[in-house]
Order: structure tokens, then sequence, then C-alpha cells
């Protein structure tokens, strides 16, 4: 009995020490950060390629007196460097997750305004010069529904102001209307209502945010982009290229009415076969939740966007295709 005693104090202290201190050296190999190909969260505060110390208490002097504008994001089974959205940083507490613990969170960590984290000029591409592009007539659907994360939209408008400070908006050149959609639609600005920029600007920049109540009524979104926003009485132009652009998840809820987007779309391309059609794909966080990173809103946006204009890429690479959207639909001036 004695030695049985004995035998089983042994093998816990040599369990023990096998296994090491909760959270630290014995965490299990599927939740390290450095394994090349996996990811166990979306979003981290550091570079994984650098040791983890995994500090008693890094939330004090340990942690930069600066705000952090950057993280991580997984990308494809790796984690590649990005930056937060125009003024915005990632929480304290997020960096001492990472710090304390080498955790991450699947939740966008960009939520703080952080005046040290606004972009000059230069960073933001902007300049007073404008597109060379002829007029032309774009209208913006922009989806806010609930599925769609709160840092996606607040990049979604950041995005369309930098694209109409890129665009000749005055008389007898470019015109832009725009409306947000969730269950329900709610209009900005028809085609003919603004012909000046900066009256322009300012009510996409006034929109609101709020996807309540929820739902993702595609099919209506499409469905006043053929009957209101496109028609001559709000100002399409015949002589104009027109360019529909739409940013979305791609997934109309309810899910029985997908069949009505699909439809909505045929018509759309039926009606104006010269109107240029774009989509710009956002993810989903209900997919994000149940875990389903592979599954994306593809379905849709390829039926409605033409071959050469679906952007999937971050926004950041946006940026850099806003001559893509806009260009390709007319002739140098």
């Amino acid at each position: 009995m004695y030695f049985t005693v004995f035998f089983l104090m042994l093998l816990g202290t040599a369990w023990c020490r096998l296994s090491g201190p909760k959270g630290r050296k014995g965490k299990d190999a599927n939740d390290d950060i450095r394994l090349k190909g996996y990811c166990p969260t979306t979003y981290i505060a550091g570079d994984p390629n650098v040791p983890i110390t995994y500090d008693i208490d890094p939330c004090n002097a340990t942690l930069p007196q600066t705000p952090q504008c950057y993280f991580y994001q997984c990308e494809r089974g790796e984690y590649e460097k990005f930056r937060c959205p125009d003024g915005l940083g990632v929480s304290s507490d997020f960096v001492c997750q990472y710090k304390k613990k080498g955790t991450g969170s699947n939740v966008n960590p960009c939520t703080v305004p952080f005046k040290d984290c606004t972009m000059s000029l230069e960073e933001k591409g902007l300049n007073d010069r404008e597109i060379d592009v002829c007029g032309i007539d774009l209208v913006i659907a922009v989806d806010v529904s609930c599925s769609v994360e709160s840092v996606d939209k607040i990049i979604m408008k950041q995005f369309i102001t930098r694209v109409l400070k890129k665009l000749p908006i005055k008389p007898g050149q470019t015109q832009v209307a725009g409306y947000t959609f969730s269950k329900e639609l709610k209009h900005i600005t028809f085609l003919n209502e603004f012909n000046i920029k900066k009256e322009v600007i300012e009510r996409f920049e006034k929109y609101s945010i709020d996807g309540k109540p929820c739902g993702t009524a595609t099919y209506d979104a499409i469905e006043q982009a053929r009957n209101v926003y496109f028609t001559e009485a709000n100002g399409r132009r015949k002589n104009k290229k027109g360019i529909f652009l739409m940013m979305s998840d791609g997934f109309t809820n309810p899910p029985n009415r997908v069949n009505d987007t699909l439809a909505q779309i045929d018509k759309f391309k039926e009606e104006y076969p010269n109107v240029r059609r774009c989509v710009i794909g956002l993810d989903n966080i209900r997919q994000k939740e149940l875990g389903n990173r592979g599954i994306d809103g593809s379905s849709e946006w390829s039926r409605l966007a033409d071959p050469d204009c679906l952007f999937v890429e971050t926004f950041d690479k946006l940026y850099e295709r806003i001559y893509d959207i806009t260009r390709k639909s007319c002739e140098k001036v």
C-alpha cells in the first residue's frame, strides 16, 4: 500500500513538471499563435514572430504610452499586420490580454478613438487633384445590417468619403446618389439632388450605421436602384455612363428571400445593360461566430458584379482601387 501511494505521488510530481503553470508553457499546442497555417483567434495585438514573455503585470509601465494603431489579423492561416481605420486604435485591454496571456479576440479591436492614430492627408492618399474621368452617374447602396461589424461600417463611410473627394462632382460632370439598407431602406441623396461636392459629402457623412430593425433586404435595395435611383426623374442622364456600387456581406436575410434578390439582379442587368455593376464584399458577423471563416456571400456578389468589378480585399487595399471603380467606366477628359 505504501508503495502504491509513493508511486502515485511520484507520478503526480512528474505530470506537474511536464504540464507547467497553466496559461504559459503548458498551453495546448493548438493555442500557439506561432504555428504556421493556424490562427486560434482572428485578431491579436503583437507580432506573432516575436516570443511572448507572458509578463506577470504588463498593463502598467510595460505598455507603450502612445496609442497602438496597428493590430495583426489572420489571413489564410497566418497573421498579417494592419492599421486601424483613420482616428481609431486598439484598446489597452486588448494589448494587455495579449501581453499577459498571449491571447487575442474574434472581434475587431479598433474601437477606441485615438487622435494619434489620425492619418495624414498623404497617408490617406488625398489631395486636391481629382480623378481624370468624364461625368458619371454613381449610385451607392450601403449595407448597414446587424450582420456587418460596426467597425466595418465606420470604415465604409471613410472609404466612401475618400471616393467622393476624388470625383469631379459638379454641374455637368459626376452625380452621386446613395441609400443604406438593412431590413429597411434609408435615403441619402438622389443623383440630381445636389451638384456641389461639399453638399454630397456632407449627406454621406451623416447617414446612420444603425442597422435596426435587423435584416438584409438586398432584394429591396436592388429594386430601389432599378425603379427609383437610376430613373431619369431622379437624375439619370442618357449621355453619361453609370455605376452601381453595392457594399454588402452578400447574405440576404431572411434567407427565404434569396431567390428574390437573384431575380432583382437579373432584372437590373436586363434593364440597365450599360450600367457598370461593382460590389465590395463585407464580412458577415454571423458566419464568424459560427466559425465559418471560409464562407462568404460570393453567390450574391458574383451574380451582381461585373467579372472585373468584385472587390473582397481589405479596405486598405481597396483605397488603391478607387481608380478601377471609376476610371474604367468613362473616357479620359
